[in-house]
């Protein structure tokens, strides 16, 4: 669901707990394109920013602390897409960082990159057949990804995933690349 479509359904028609965090998620494409005249983007990005916006304020006024789930680039057009996703998150990051507020990026996507250049021959094993959306294995990826990013800890040394058999060498990999991308994400002042 796209952020614009959760803060409608959130806002006024249901009660929104007390958190510590909430992820947030933009639909993948809008962070892609934030200008392209064919797309409409720049009016969907010009929306989803005041959204993102919005539900950070309910985030805000319960206590919580958002975080941005930063998406992957589409498989065919990665090169290209990846670079505007990272800057686009950042965007939406430092719209809503405050003197002493400054929300967190999950930066699943940048997790994927590292995934790819590490192990390219491996790279589509993060996807279903469709090609748009995650495996099991990718499952367990972002899940790392968000473990870190959210508690604060490294994840190199949990558990293996229960539902998908990975070598002890394949998931100390996958933990590694994850905290890599947390610790890179960190080091921009993101944490």
């Amino acid at each position: 669901r796209s952020a614009q479509r959760s803060a409608l359904t959130s806002h006024g028609r249901r009660r929104v707990g007390n958190y510590k965090h909430v992820v947030i998620q933009e639909y993948t494409r809008i962070p892609v394109y934030t200008a392209d005249r064919r797309r409409h983007a720049g009016y969907l990005w010009k929306k989803s920013m005041k959204t993102i916006k919005q539900l950070d304020e309910m985030i805000r006024s319960r206590g919580g602390r958002t975080v941005l789930f930063q998406t992957w680039a589409n498989i065919e057009r990665w090169e290209e897409e990846m670079p505007h996703i990272i800057e686009n998150h950042k965007t939406y990051a430092q719209m809503l960082t405050t003197a002493d507020y400054k929300p967190l990026i999950a930066p699943v996507g940048h997790a994927y990159d590292l995934f790819r250049k590490h192990r390219p021959h491996d790279f589509l094993k993060l996807w279903c057949k469709d090609k748009a959306h995650e495996s099991e294995l990718a499952r367990y990826y972002t899940a790392l990804v968000l473990y870190e990013t959210i508690g604060g800890k490294s994840c190199i040394g949990l558990p293996g995933p229960v539902d998908t058999h990975l070598s002890d060498d394949d998931t100390l990999e996958l933990q590694t690349l994850a905290h890599q991308a947390v610790v890179d994400t960190e080091k921009e002042g993101w944490r």
